[in-house]
């Protein structure tokens, strides 16, 4: 299937649909999108105006075929008027030191046009010059048609050009030139239709590159903003995942505390049994220490004073143990010996005046392990 791509875009593309061997009659007509569809079963070609189509001739360097396709865009762009990013380059083979042609079309053009097939529903196709639809001229000679209001011409299997009569003075000439031609290479004047049904003999081994969006301007202008929507999708993602991590890991370092401040309260206050308001309950409890209210000093601190000192000359003896509850403060200690822990019982009692008595006294190994309860049950 052959579809022909007007200079115009507000005409619309023409197609010519036959059978390889010619057995079948061609169809031939305005593409609508069920011949597009029914020719999505053959080879599908695709033929754009010659005349924005540019034909340039490089030489290229020698090297292999990676150096050579980094090499080819700076020395088109040697030629060109306009920005190499903004154009699409395609190539016969490469040939190290020899010369190429290359075909230069604009990106937005091959783009408009690709979008136009692909509204047809056609998004797999070659694409070439339309001169590319006239015989390939014998040496030194050129082969030329008059189609309409345009000219094409093809020098060899890879140049031609097209000329419209609004862009060149020597259009004239040229069909008058055309109008009393002799020579063999002038065809007859042909419409679109006869010249997609001609069958050249000889096709290019390359055409003229698509650009890879080429879709539907529907399905296009969706590709503009899906990336930025997923991306925008992925970054809520990230940020949520982070938030819920930062979150999980605040209640974990929470929890951690709470148990901290738990563990450490009940190891400060043990006569305390049931932690409902940490702050408010070790304040009560040091409250009760320092004496509560009153203008009196707590009996801890009266009696804490002396037991301390008395310690600090007395380096055999040490405090295992200490609870104060109902005003009164229980003290496990350890000495050498049983006669140390009485002597300090009669020295707590002279100097604080309460009655302090021995609980209980028990050998731990080499030391003696006593108990004592100073002070009188409030």
């Amino acid at each position: 299937m052959k579809i022909l791509l007007p200079p115009e875009s507000q005409q619309p593309p023409l197609y010519c649909h036959a059978a390889d061997d010619g057995s079948e009659k061609s169809h031939c007509g305005v593409l609508q999108k069920e011949q597009a569809i029914a020719g999505k079963k053959s080879r599908i070609m695709v033929f754009v105006p010659s005349e924005f189509v540019l034909t340039l001739e490089v030489k290229l360097p020698s090297g292999n075929r990676r150096e050579l396709l980094k090499a080819l865009p700076y020395l088109v762009e040697e030629q060109l008027a306009d920005d190499l990013h903004s154009v699409i380059i395609s190539h016969e083979k490469l040939r190290p030191g020899q010369k190429i042609v290359c075909w230069v079309v604009s990106q937005s053009l091959m783009q408009q046009w690709a979008e136009q097939l692909a509204e047809l529903g056609i998004s797999t196709y070659q694409c070439f010059p339309d001169f590319c639809l006239l015989p390939v001229p014998e040496a030194a000679q050129s082969v030329e048609l008059l189609l309409g209001q345009r000219l094409l011409q093809r020098s060899g299997i890879y140049r031609g050009y097209a000329i419209h009569a609004d862009s060149a003075a020597a259009f004239t000439a040229l069909k008058e030139q055309q109008s009393e031609h002799k020579a063999g290479n002038r065809l007859e004047w042909a419409d679109a239709q006869e010249l997609l049904q001609q069958q050249p003999a000889v096709w290019p081994d390359f055409s003229l590159r698509i650009p890879p969006s080429a879709q539907s301007k529907a399905a296009h202008s969706g590709a503009r903003w899906w990336p930025a929507v997923a991306v925008l999708l992925l970054a809520i993602l990230l940020y949520t995942a982070s938030e819920l991590w930062a979150i999980h890991a605040l209640n974990a370092r929470q929890q951690q505390t709470e148990a901290q401040i738990e563990s450490l309260f009940f190891s400060t206050f043990p006569h305390i049994k049931r932690l409902q308001d940490a702050e408010f309950q070790a304040t009560q409890a040091l409250r009760q220490l320092q004496g509560g209210s009153s203008n009196k000093p707590s009996l801890f601190f009266s009696v804490f004073y002396p037991l301390a000192d008395f310690l600090r000359q007395h380096r055999d003896m040490r405090i295992s143990s200490l609870q104060f509850r109902n005003a009164q403060l229980r003290v496990q200690v350890e000495a050498a010996n049983l006669a140390s822990i009485e002597a300090l019982q009669k020295a707590i009692s002279k100097q604080t005046g309460q009655p302090v008595k021995l609980l209980s006294a028990s050998r731990k190994g080499k030391a003696m392990s006593g108990r004592l309860l100073i002070g009188e049950a409030s």
